[in-house]
């Protein structure tokens, strides 16, 4: 038996819309702040800080330990056993007092007071000797859903800040 015409046209469009709301979280939004590579010659590495916002009030942060980039020789993907990544967390709210490098990183780029329920993901990428890059992509998504058993991957596409400073300087 041969489905009507309307539902065969119905069906795609479901399915792809469908397909299509699934790239993005319902549960959160992530923007890329800003990112840099800091450190002096032969032991520099790139910093990257993510502004997460909750969209629903029983958000909960978890983070994954799966994280790619790719700075123009292909993709990196790292995971968990990798000594090549560092994460941290901080609220929008006591930033300048847990990090208050990350919070000079990233004042003049987002309001953290317009956005208290902000959370900041700090990513630190070591061993990639990223001095004179100027551009990378990175791919990152938090576990959410049920279990924290979905994964919502997604690309950015970043310009790298060369925050190097003179030996002396670096830890001011």
């Amino acid at each position: 038996m041969k489905a009507p015409l309307s539902l065969s046209l119905f069906l795609p469009a479901v399915l792809l819309t469908a397909n299509l709301a699934a790239q993005d979280s319902a549960t959160y939004k992530m923007d890329l702040i800003r990112a840099g590579w800091v450190g002096p010659a032969g032991r520099a590495y790139m910093v990257l800080v993510f502004g997460i916002t909750p969209l629903v009030p029983d958000f909960e942060l978890v983070l994954s330990m799966k994280f790619t980039y790719d700075v123009g020789q292909g993709e990196v993907v790292l995971d968990e056993h990798s000594r090549k990544i560092r994460m941290a967390v901080y609220d929008a709210k006591s930033v300048h007092e847990k990090d208050p490098k990350v919070y000079r990183f990233v004042r003049d780029k987002v309001d953290l007071n317009a956005h208290p329920d902000m959370f900041l993901l700090r990513v630190d990428l070591r061993g990639i000797a990223p001095e004179g890059l100027a551009q990378a992509r990175v791919r990152y998504g938090l576990w959410e859903g049920p279990g924290s058993t979905v994964r919502r991957e997604r690309w950015f596409e970043c310009a790298l800040d060369n925050l190097t400073y003179p030996p002396g300087q670096y830890d001011q």
